[in-house]
């Protein structure tokens, strides 16, 4: 079993994966050849995933990410000015904007005012690298500056927010792509339907370790009190070893800046390893009237630290993996939630944390523990 493990101050040295696969696919497929400095040259078949892509801007960052998004995408573009681009969007042949970081830092003024304006269009905008203020743009969202794509779009009402950590741009775009064209794990959906204000989705590297993939689904509550906004988060966090990589621990944290943590998830032992969260309330200037959600998840070979700050309004769940089990050798899943109150008509500002943890197997035993952890910076406008 691993040992304690906090969420801060994490630095983790990562490396590039080039992953083959060879798929049998249909005839709308491309061939590329995959190379970087770290790893061989290797030919990728990909099948071209139903979204059409169009690059903002000119110069070396524009053209790296129209040779990748071309790996992935059913068509691809370039709008080397805004008149281009307004131009194109216009024809209706355009679904997702990519901006590069190079025209976000030569724009700062201008590029949130851009991104909501794409937005509102119901255009899926990408922005490549962490330079982007997002909380000029005035859109719901969680982001992060190590991303190196933060992508926002409005599907069924619902503002969903997507972000990739790696260092393989390649890679990147890849899980982008597969994002932006619905193409979702099935272990991902939520099962639970109460809707949701914000949909956020990431995608994070233990390089040479595996991937860690979170969804977290913010809901506001019904309008029961004329003094504060009631939130439940509901939190979907998948690791997923590479092969002979082994899961050890995954842990969640989520603070609420000028919120009041209510309730959260799981705050009870496991019985047979079932998770219970209860993280409803009742609401006590409108007696009868509750708040919230409840659900349970089950995770075999597993135990869990509560950390969990009431006083600091802090959620913080680690889960401790059993490596030499079945749920050590294959994907493991957890699902911690809350139940928060704010100020009437207040915009919610929170801090979410995923933290996962790998390792490897030698003949003496489990060694060579790797811990990644990204951030998420969570706004939801009222």
């Amino acid at each position: 079993m691993r040992t304690k493990l906090r969420l801060e101050g994490i630095e983790t040295n990562r490396i590039t994966v080039v992953i083959i696969a060879i798929l049998t696919v249909s005839s709308a497929v491309a061939v590329g050849l995959v190379t970087n400095s770290d790893s061989p040259s290797a030919v990728e078949v990909v099948e071209k995933r139903d979204v059409n892509v169009l690059i903002l801007g000119d110069g070396a960052s524009a053209d790296s990410l129209y040779e990748e998004f071309d790996f992935f995408a059913k068509s691809v573009s370039r709008a080397e000015s805004i008149q281009d681009l307004e131009s194109e969007i216009g024809s209706g042949s355009v679904r997702c904007v990519v901006i590069p970081d190079t025209w976000v830092s030569e724009n700062s003024d201008y590029a949130p005012i851009l991104v909501h304006e794409l937005y509102d269009k119901g255009q899926i905008v990408m922005v490549h690298g962490g330079m982007l203020e997002w909380e000029k743009a005035g859109l719901t969202c969680a982001y992060s500056e190590e991303d190196v794509f933060t992508a926002v779009m409005r599907s069924d009402g619902v503002e969903r927010t997507y972000g990739v950590v790696c260092e393989s741009l390649h890679d990147a775009v890849d899980r982008a792509t597969a994002w932006a064209s619905g193409s979702i794990p099935e272990y991902m959906q939520n099962e639970h339907d109460f809707g949701s204000e914000i949909d956020a989705y990431l995608d994070f590297e233990s390089s040479g370790y595996g991937w860690t993939t979170a969804r977290t689904e913010y809901y506001k509550e019904a309008d029961v009190s004329e003094s504060y906004d009631y939130y439940t988060g509901d939190y979907i966090v998948h690791m997923d070893p590479n092969a002979g990589s082994y899961c050890s621990g995954l842990d969640v944290a989520s603070e609420t800046s000028g919120g009041y943590l209510m309730k959260y998830g799981p705050s009870t032992t496991p019985i047979n390893y079932v998770y219970t969260v209860s993280v409803s309330a009742t609401i006590s200037e409108t007696p009868g009237i509750t708040v919230g959600n409840s659900w349970q998840y089950t995770v075999y070979d597993t135990s869990y630290d509560d950390q969990t700050s009431i006083i600091d309004n802090k959620l913080d769940i680690r889960t401790n993996i059993n490596e030499a089990s079945p749920t050590g050798a294959g994907t493991c899943g957890i699902e911690p939630g809350k139940l928060v109150k704010i100020n009437d008509g207040s915009t919610y500002y929170g801090h979410d944390t995923y933290k996962a943890q790998f390792c490897h197997h030698y003949f003496f035993g489990f060694g060579a523990y790797n811990d990644t952890a990204s951030g998420r910076n969570v706004i939801i406008i009222p």
